[in-house]
């Protein structure tokens, strides 16, 4: 009666069933349709986890010690107050980026991200070292972030491809 738009006892007299046929196929829809939902709604997640790997150009996703409280209070800060843009500065190399990383990670992660309040994120870093696996200092082969460079790469990654101004 959802789809016709039109009373259950009409749709009733109509199809000549009982009401219990009537409700059990309304039943069956229903789930029928919940579990449609919940297979779109795992897609989209999964599609968001990729969107979030894809965005952070390659950040590893180590296994941080000793950080899960100073996170979780990051995590519940944007989550209760959203400000729009977060900035995390400081000396290179003490972990500046793997903090954010771990952040988003953990705003858009599985079940988690249907409590966020933020629809979609945007990634960019101003690194220009990094530290590789074997613990040296690597140059990143890219200039420094510049203010259009900046908002180039936030149109890119937030609007639809035909707004974005080539």
């Amino acid at each position: 009666h959802y789809v016709w738009e039109e009373p259950a006892s009409a749709l009733i007299a109509r199809f000549a069933v009982a009401n219990a046929t009537f409700y059990r196929w309304q039943t069956k829809a229903l789930e029928k349709a919940i579990t449609v939902l919940a297979g779109i709604e795992q897609q989209d997640r999964l599609a968001q986890q990729r969107r979030v790997e894809e965005r952070m150009d390659g950040v590893p996703a180590p296994q941080l010690i000793g950080v899960d409280e100073p996170i979780e209070q990051l995590v519940t800060h944007l989550t209760s107050t959203a400000p729009p843009i977060l900035s995390i500065e400081g000396l290179g190399g003490i972990g500046k980026t793997t903090l954010a990383a771990a952040i988003v990670r953990r705003l858009f992660a599985g079940d988690t991200s249907a409590n966020s309040p933020f629809d979609d994120f945007a990634w960019v870093s101003a690194q220009q070292q990094f530290f590789d696996p074997a613990g040296f200092v690597r140059s990143v082969d890219r200039p420094a972030l510049t203010a259009s460079d900046l908002t180039e790469a936030l149109a890119t990654q937030l609007l639809p491809a035909s707004a974005v101004p080539r």
